[in-house]
């Protein structure tokens, strides 16, 4: 060996995982459970009120579960939102490992299409 190559060892550098890369997965499901639970309770709403589905809603019809529903797809984006954010961020760090933000940021991607699609389906299917 020459004095000017640098000594070969096998030193491997263990990577930790990204703590932002867990907290964007946490928010994911974070934001699948909102949604799932708004759902759920529409389903419940729905199912003890069977004109509800028929008529058109007026603003003095609306009953608190449709306001905690909304307010539910409302929790669902934001924490899909900044869980993408997170994964993003944490996809870029070096020296972690890159499970847990490419699961979040795949997760909270499905989540915001999921979402702004059912919204602008609605807002096309409106008489």
């Amino acid at each position: 060996m020459s004095e000017f190559e640098p000594e070969q060892t096998d030193r491997r550098v263990k990577l930790v995982h990204s703590r932002l890369g867990m907290v964007s997965l946490g928010l994911a499901i974070a934001a699948a459970l909102s949604f799932l639970g708004c759902f759920v309770l529409m389903a419940v709403v729905v199912a003890n009120n069977p004109t509800l589905a028929e008529s058109n809603l007026e603003a003095d019809e609306l009953t608190t579960s449709m306001v905690i529903a909304v307010l539910l797809v409302l929790l669902a984006m934001i924490c899909a939102l900044f869980g993408f954010i997170f994964g993003l961020i944490s996809i870029f760090i070096k020296q972690r490992r890159k499970l847990f933000p490419m699961l979040g940021t795949a997760l909270n991607t499905t989540m915001l299409v999921l979402i702004f699609g059912l919204g602008l389906l609605g807002l096309l299917l409106q008489n």
